[in-house]
């Protein structure tokens, strides 16, 4: 049984997306992350992506390995992705996969000014 309301909410966001999970494509193992849920490895995760993340930085490429090897170790299905992206270019963005359909997604926008010289 879910004891908090921070629990309720996780369980209620990991049961949506394992519903919307593509049909024929094996699911992520969802328990494992309800099991663990918590105030405290919440803290943890805040605590640990709590750093300067801006688009390109170090900060940002040590976020991305601590979550992928935490859902690693959740045993969550995921690719982790290094992208070299045009920030604050406005335009669309979509996946297509064949048979699957389209996903719309959202352009990067909004990353630190370069410096005074380039």
């Amino acid at each position: 049984m879910i004891a908090t309301p921070l629990k309720a909410l996780a369980a209620a966001a990991l049961t949506v997306s394992a519903m919307s999970w593509p049909s024929g494509h094996v699911q992520p193992n969802t328990n494992a992350v309800q099991q663990e849920v918590s105030a405290a490895e919440i803290d943890r995760t805040l605590r640990a992506i709590d750093v300067d993340r801006t688009s390109g930085s170090e900060g940002e490429r040590a976020s991305a390995k601590y979550l992928d090897r935490r859902l690693a170790e959740y045993g969550i299905a995921h690719m982790l992705y290094d992208s070299h992206l045009y920030l604050s270019w406005p335009g669309r963005a979509e996946l297509v996969v064949p048979a699957l359909g389209t996903i719309r997604g959202k352009t990067a926008a909004f990353a630190a000014a370069t410096p005074k010289d380039g």
